[in-house]
């Protein structure tokens, strides 16, 4: 899905099998496109969910009536106290989870998916506020984690965020992780739970110019917007019954101060003997100069991890490349050589947006 909102499917070998308008989904409940469109796909349910908002305060959610994403959809709308900037969602086995950006602590939503899925007319929606620090930091956003497998999580929905010790207000480096114990019946219930996880010391503003959206260096054009400051969509849970994992990542400094921009990722686990925890992290950056910023992480059943991010610098286009590990390999490293995906073909002249 690209803003517009157009939204095209394709087969396993790239070929496009049919294409419609977020338009043709909202128009049933009195709603048009405006913008920020994601698509996911529930493995266990064989769903798939598209969402978006429109120009008013309102979260845009359809979920398909089976597997097949040209088929009909059911559409709902819940409504959000502000516009529900940078909307990010995640599956998980009781709920479909949001996260916005609407100033003051950080909401989280999450969507009775029981209720979605059986296409009752009227789907329960929480909103729970997380605290985030109030210091010097523009643009903070909470992350929800996505399940993904087949075996059914054992924590509660889970949201995370970022906390660099140089904002005020903030001592060291950390990820914040938020569980929330959500009950659709009584949400006086609903409960949050924080665990604070220490991290490397990471500088969380990489960018040429501090905070804001002129941040990774490209040929013959102003920087563009890595999105500094918070932890990328989305990050990826998956159960292996003898554990727990989360991976993730965002962009950090790699020469103290240089403005290179690079990758840091990490595993989180959780086990019998241990709550969640770092278990491996690492920064990837080769030694050339280049940013690398605005990846997507994910770890397959064996525990493999793979990663695609863009590649921008003064002499190169953006363009998107991969890399990855096996289980097996040393922690924390991406052992994998990087493979180039597709070079960048020109500048991309919109004042610093890109792909957020």
């Amino acid at each position: 899905a690209v803003n517009s909102t157009s939204i095209r499917v394709y087969d396993k070998e790239g070929n496009t099998v049919g294409s419609f308008t977020g338009n043709s989904l909202w128009s049933s409940i009195g709603f048009s496109s405006a913008g920020d469109p994601i698509v996911l796909y529930d493995q266990v349910a064989n769903r798939w969910l598209i969402t978006e908002f429109p120009p008013q305060n309102q979260l845009l959610v359809a979920i398909s009536d089976d597997s097949d994403p040209l088929g009909e959809y059911t559409a709902y709308n819940f409504s959000t106290p502000s516009f529900p900037d940078y909307p990010k969602y995640g599956i998980w086995n009781n709920a479909y989870t949001v996260t916005t950006n609407e100033g003051g602590p950080m909401p989280t939503y999450l969507i009775d998916r029981e209720a979605m899925l059986n296409g009752d007319p009227t789907v329960s929606i929480q909103r729970v506020t997380i605290p985030k620090i109030t210091g010097e930091q523009n643009f903070i956003v909470a992350a929800p984690a996505d399940w993904v497998g087949t075996i059914e999580p054992e924590s509660d929905p889970i949201f995370l965020s970022l906390t660099d010790g140089s904002w005020v207000g903030a001592n060291e480096d950390v990820v914040e992780m938020y569980t929330i114990d959500v009950d659709f019946d009584t949400p006086g219930n609903t409960t949050v739970t924080n665990i604070t996880i220490p991290v490397t010391p990471y500088d969380s503003y990489p960018c040429i110019s501090g905070p804001g959206f002129s941040c990774a260096d490209q040929q013959g054009g102003s920087g563009l917007d890595a999105l500094p400051e918070i932890i990328m969509h989305q990050p990826n849970y998956r159960n292996f019954e003898s554990h727990e994992s989360i991976v993730l990542n965002f962009i950090t400094d790699v020469n103290n101060g240089g403005n290179v921009i690079g990758i840091r990722w990490m595993e989180l686990r959780k086990n019998n003997e241990q709550d969640w925890h770092l278990y491996q992290e690492g920064t990837f950056a080769p030694d050339d100069g280049l940013d690398r910023y605005m990846a997507g992480i994910s770890m397959d059943a064996n525990g493999d991890i793979g990663m695609a991010y863009n590649a921008s610098g003064p002499d190169d286009y953006a363009g998107i490349r991969i890399t990855g590990r096996r289980s097996s390999d040393p922690l924390g490293l991406m052992t994998f050589e990087e493979v180039i995906v597709k070079e960048g073909e020109g500048t991309i002249n919109s004042n610093g947006r890109f792909a957020d």
